[in-house]
């Protein structure tokens, strides 16, 4: 009989230990189904895993078990979601009945190039849903694209044996006024024109561009070869939309001629890259940086150095990623 009564006060209080734990288990939404970027920091090119891998480790340091999902169906001992861009409708039927302030939903893509993700209000099915735009309120919050590194890669040639100016993005368009792939377009079309030897082109599909090279394997490693970057965004005329695109040239020890965000000073001082904008012409561009000295040259690159100690560059490290993340979940 105390044997009997010892069983169930122990079936009893197993129950009641199950009803009060803690769920520990948080899904992940990955872009493009691609779980990859979450098992090895290398996985891509340029360590660009390495912030997604570095997540992963955090949470699972923190004692919850990660698991992937693309239709939130059956999510046992949910703690949480974290959506990255992937949003069907599979998705949010399912995860309507979880704790909406454990999910969030964070957008990498600008509006020229996934309009759907930003024509519509996800407010019903994330409790917060994180942008890399500035001045959101409400249920927009600001996040800031993790960069795998603080600091410039080893091996930068020198000044004199740098090539001149690069650049390197894919053929692609999107019709919007601010989208800037025209403006691209327009500096390959400059150097065509001048049969210049001074720019390399680099990305998928430039086929018929004397200045094409082909695709490269790691940004890093082929930008250090160049003194000049042409790094222009996705979109332009914004605030606060700032990419991994500026922050290849300046780990590459490439000086960057940028366009894109209107603030870009607030987050990457003017001392550190190149503003298109102050320039009328991709002439009085071309003599401009044809008249940079070496010692010039150096002054951005120290400045370059100098900004990665900066609690400015801190906004886009990986720690803050993290951060971000956890406190949105309420870790």
């Amino acid at each position: 009989m105390i044997f009997l009564k010892m069983l169930v006060c122990a079936i009893l209080l197993g129950w009641e230990l199950e009803i009060f734990s803690e769920n520990k288990t948080i899904y992940i939404v990955p872009i493009g189904g691609d779980k990859g970027y979450f098992g090895d920091p290398h996985y891509s090119r340029d360590e660009v895993a390495r912030p997604f891998y570095e997540l992963k480790k955090s949470l699972e340091d923190r004692g919850y078990s990660v698991k992937f999902t693309m239709d939130g169906a059956n999510l046992t001992d949910f703690a949480g979601l974290i959506a990255f861009n992937d949003v069907n409708q599979n998705l949010l039927h399912n995860i309507l009945s979880y704790d909406k302030s454990k999910c969030l939903l964070f957008l990498f893509e600008p509006p020229v190039v996934m309009p759907s993700l930003h024509n519509q209000s996800f407010a019903q099915w994330f409790g917060k849903v994180f942008v890399m735009f500035d001045g959101y309120v409400n249920t927009l919050y600001k996040f800031y694209y993790p960069q795998p590194r603080k600091c410039m890669i080893d091996g930068i040639p020198t000044f004199a044996r740098k090539k001149f100016c690069v650049m390197i993005n894919g053929n692609k368009d999107f019709y919007s006024s601010n989208a800037l792939y025209a403006e691209r377009r327009k500096v390959i079309q400059f150097f065509q024109a001048k049969l210049s030897e001074d720019f390399d082109l680099y990305g998928p599909d430039w086929h018929g561009y004397a200045s094409w090279r082909g695709s490269v394997k790691s940004k890093w490693e082929t930008l250090k070869n160049y003194k000049f970057c042409i790094c222009y965004e996705n979109m332009g005329n914004q605030l606060g939309f700032i990419t991994e695109k500026i922050f290849d040239c300046l780990v590459a020890g490439c000086v960057p001629v940028y366009l894109g965000a209107s603030n870009i000073t607030d987050y990457v001082p003017a001392a550190c890259f190149i503003d298109r904008r102050n320039f009328t012409s991709d002439e009085e561009l071309y003599a401009f940086l044809k008249n940079i000295s070496e010692k010039r040259y150096k002054q951005y690159l120290d400045n370059i150095t100098q900004y990665f100690k900066s609690p400015q560059a801190h906004l886009f490290s990986i720690d803050n990623f993290i951060n971000t993340i956890a406190q949105g979940l309420g870790l």
